[in-house]
């Protein structure tokens, strides 16, 4: 409705008709609610699930919520994306999430899981799932529970997030890592890193330090498990 002053407001109305005993309607009876308020809320609520749902892409994290006693899951569409379906393409379903879930996997995700609910602990894991159309993607999960009066879960909210890129970074700098110790170690001269304190623990030291001095490496380390031998 348009006001005398220029503003618009919404309203809600019913009427109830009375009819004629040949059914044509004779009187109206009828309410008119302002529910401005109500439309001003659910329009920010919109504005609001729009931005979350454009952070969630730009992310790759994707939101989801499961109900302890009946199981019914429910996710955001960027789950849906990061296993590689188009939005609303199958009812979500723990089980199905889990045919996902690449097989060597599943069984660490489903231990963490029940004791996280056991133990009341947040929920972390990160696995590799199979894509829709047969790809690899690393994610990581994670979640908390809520818990009921009498102490039990009533449901389980967490988040999937697409870190493949960083995943695929760490793997880089293990193998550029181990070519690295790989030449350090065969080098002829002693090459040791230590720390700059007063006691100047060695943290690392190469091979060459057997030939040259008849020790290994583990007799000069700080930290036990470092030696090269």
């Amino acid at each position: 409705m348009i006001r005398p002053d220029g503003s618009v407001i919404h309203v809600n109305e019913a009427i109830n008709l009375t009819f004629d005993k040949n059914g044509s309607p004779v009187s109206a009876f009828g309410t008119a609610h302002d529910i401005t308020d109500i439309v001003s809320y659910e329009t920010r609520l919109v504005h609001q699930n729009a931005l979350l749902e454009e952070a969630q892409k730009i992310a790759h994290i994707g939101f989801w919520k499961m109900e302890a006693e009946t199981g019914e899951l429910e996710w955001s569409d960027e789950v849906f994306r990061i296993l590689g379906a188009a939005p609303g393409d199958f009812e979500p379903s723990y089980e199905d999430f889990l045919k996902f879930v690449y097989p060597e996997d599943r069984d660490m995700l489903a231990h963490l899981f029940s004791e996280s609910v056991k133990t009341g602990s947040e929920y972390r894991c990160r696995h590799r799932i199979h894509r829709v159309d047969g790809s690899v993607l690393w994610v990581n999960e994670i979640a908390h529970h809520e818990f009921g009066q009498d102490g039990r879960v009533v449901r389980s909210i967490g988040t999937i997030h697409d870190i493949n890129q960083i995943v695929e970074k760490e793997q880089d700098l293990e193998r550029v890592r181990d070519q690295l110790e790989s030449v350090i170690s065969k080098a002829p001269d002693i090459i040791y890193r230590s720390t700059c304190d007063e006691e100047r623990h060695l943290e690392y030291i190469n091979d060459a330090v057997r030939q040259i001095s008849g020790y290994v490496p583990g007799d000069f380390l700080w930290e036990k498990g470092r030696s090269l031998n």
